[in-house]
């Protein structure tokens, strides 16, 4: 991860980047500036949203929220007429690319050299105008560093409020977190961190380090999670965002039943320090072997919705590797109704088994989210203690920043930062430092989590529904006709015929209420349709149209 101690002489400095590390060509119109508006008013917001201006960031620090914005001078003396507290911070940006640097201390920041310029600090994050090597060269001195390209963020909720609220203990769920298991753990860490080699491709390789530079060595690590992913029956894609880098990986369980509903389980897999080796064990080879075991666990269950393993690259750049995918699943106007992001989550030197779940105010469901993690420690009697931190700072600095930005639900779920590794990016990161007991409740916080989140597993397996809608007449298909779908504890929503008058569904085992409306025919419904595991249950519909009565004219 990148991020660290926020004590109240600790600085965190955020890289904005305007013209990104991943997209290093692109550059801020020279007519527009980058400012910041403070959000003092509750109606701040909206007056931003009215004027439309592109807004790169929402951030908070030292008792302020406020936004990172470009905009030309009639923009800018717009927003101010509004009235809008604004702050011109770079006049002409030009080419040049923007962070936000998180430091862990105020003498990191003192030595930075003299080209890199600071153009604000709020108390807890600095902002720097800098080149790319000089980014590269901060991240590689233990500073954290997260990018932001001028694609536009979306500063409202995707959806609505669809996370659980609350929940009962499932057994099914409790069976699945007792499949958790140390060993297993420690096996994918002792790969993952060269402990002991590989197989990779079928042949024994040993991984010395996952450093975003470091060539076959990180290749040769996202190969390995893309194999193991692909031997549990998941489909694979090695998303190649930038041809410098090495490829998320992401791994995908279709849903049976709404396949456009997607939750996404993650961890960034590169690690630091750059060299010849860096085990990462805790950064991030705890979040890697996580979202490896719950694949391996969930593989083995039908789910309704999609579910997503996805391992990023480039995060110790600033996010790079998932905030590129984020931007494609933007572009793609994927349904992602939640994504658990772990990071750092294996380190704990006391008697303390703390965590911080980390949520973000303005998108409701991230709370739920956090809330919900929370819930499922108490519900099945996990041993650690989780802290819900909503807008708190240090939540930018991991991937699903990249999800945030975008308005999707997600969490960062991370140790304890007052029990900070004193590791953390070095060679000494390694498997011998991790408290496994801890490592362990925390995957299986996470896998309930995810589960709960999701709210689609299917205990009982799957069936099939299907028929014909004719006319009762003269037996002629009835196209586009509208079927709603009842079940006594789920909304499962509706269909309709394609052009031949037929339509099927993939359901969950149960008894269902079948309702068809279609315009100019009587309405027909039908109950007690009973789906059962891998059968097919057909139901044809004969419409009568509808009687039409004129009225009798007396003269």
């Amino acid at each position: 991860m990148e991020r660290r101690s926020l004590a109240l002489a600790t600085l965190t400095a955020v890289i904005v980047l305007t013209a990104g590390l991943a997209s290093a060509g692109a550059s801020q119109p020279n007519a527009s500036a980058l400012i910041k508006i403070s959000l003092i008013g509750d109606s701040d917001l909206a007056r931003v949203e009215a004027a439309g201006v592109p807004v790169y960031a929402r951030l908070t620090g030292g008792g302020e929220s406020y936004l990172l914005a470009g905009a030309s001078p009639e923009e800018i003396a717009a927003l101010q007429s509004m009235p809008l507290d604004v702050d011109v911070l770079d006049a002409s940006p030009g080419g040049a690319s923007h962070y936000l640097v998180l430091s862990r201390s105020q003498r990191q920041l003192s030595s930075l050299p003299p080209r890199v310029r600071i153009l604000s600090y709020d108390g807890v994050q600095t902002l720097i105008r800098a080149t790319q090597a000089d980014a590269e060269m901060l991240a590689a001195e233990e500073l954290e560093i997260t990018a932001l390209s001028l694609e536009p963020i979306t500063l409202l909720p995707r959806h609505g409020e669809i996370i659980p609220k609350t929940i009962e203990p499932d057994p099914l769920v409790a069976s699945m977190i007792t499949q958790v298991d140390q060993t297993e753990l420690y096996q994918y860490e002792e790969w993952l961190t060269g402990e002991e080699p590989a197989m990779i491709g079928g042949v024994p390789y040993t991984i010395t380090t996952r450093h975003t530079y470091s060539g076959e060595p990180v290749e040769k690590a996202t190969q390995f999670v893309g194999e193991h992913l692909a031997v549990l029956g998941l489909d694979v894609e090695y998303h190649s965002w930038n041809a410098s880098f090495p490829p998320n990986v992401i791994a995908t369980k279709p849903g049976l039943v709404d396949p456009d509903r997607i939750f996404i389980i993650c961890a960034h897999l590169d690690d630091m320090p750059a060299g010849e080796v860096a085990p990462g064990a805790d950064d991030n080879g705890s979040g890697s072997a996580a979202v490896l075991v719950v694949s391996h666990i969930l593989s083995q269950f039908e789910f309704g919705c999609t579910l997503k393993f996805a391992f990023w690259t480039g995060e110790e750049q600033g996010m790079l590797g998932s905030n590129a995918w984020a931007s494609r699943a933007s572009g793609e106007h994927l349904n992602i109704l939640g994504v658990l992001n772990m990071d750092m989550i294996a380190y704990n030197s006391d008697d303390a088994p703390f965590m911080d779940i980390h949520a973000r105010s303005w998108l409701p469901d991230s709370v739920a989210m956090a809330n919900l993690f929370a819930d499922i420690v108490d519900a099945y009697s996990l041993e650690v203690v989780p802290e819900v931190l909503i807008d708190d700072p240090l939540g930018n600095y991991s991937d699903n920043g990249a999800f945030w930005d975008r308005g999707y639900t997600a969490i960062l779920a991370i140790e304890d930062e007052d029990d900070f590794s004193p590791h953390y990016h070095t060679v000494d990161d390694r498997l011998s430092t991790l408290n496994l007991d801890y490592f362990a409740q925390f995957v299986r916080a996470s896998l309930g989590t995810f589960v709960h989140a999701s709210d689609c597993l299917i205990p009982d397996g799957i069936g099939y529904l299907e028929g014909h809608v004719t006319a009762a007449s003269r037996g002629d298909a009835i196209a586009n006709a509208p079927i709603s779908i009842g079940h006594a504890t789920a909304d499962i929503g509706s269909i309709s015929t394609d052009g031949s008058g037929y339509y099927t569904r993939t359901l969950p085992t149960g008894s269902y209420t079948l309702t068809v409306q279609a315009s100019g025919y009587v309405s027909q419904s039908v109950g007690g349709l009973r789906v059962s595991r891998g059968q097919v249950t057909t139901q044809d519909f004969a419409l009568r149209p509808l009687a039409i009565y004129l009225p009798l004219c007396v003269r």
